[in-house]
């Protein structure tokens, strides 16, 4: 099994750690500059059957404003 990511723009510590239960780790986002995102992941099998992905995001980190009146 082989499975690469790569973002546009880098993402700060992107890697691609994963365990046998198919679950994936690919980076801690407490280091990532607010901003837009595009995350590109692609899988492959033994058999060589691939996938490819995209997801694109945002992050934000202004915090909310509520007002009470």
């Amino acid at each position: 099994r082989v499975l690469s990511a790569s973002a546009q723009p880098a993402l700060p510590g992107l890697q691609t750690q994963h365990s046998g239960s198919g679950e994936l780790d690919l980076a801690i986002l407490d280091a990532v500059p607010e901003g837009s995102y595009r995350l590109n992941l692609t899988a492959e099998d033994l058999g060589g059957n691939r996938a490819s992905r995209s997801l694109e995001f945002s992050i934000d980190r202004t915090p909310p404003q509520a007002t009470l009146t």
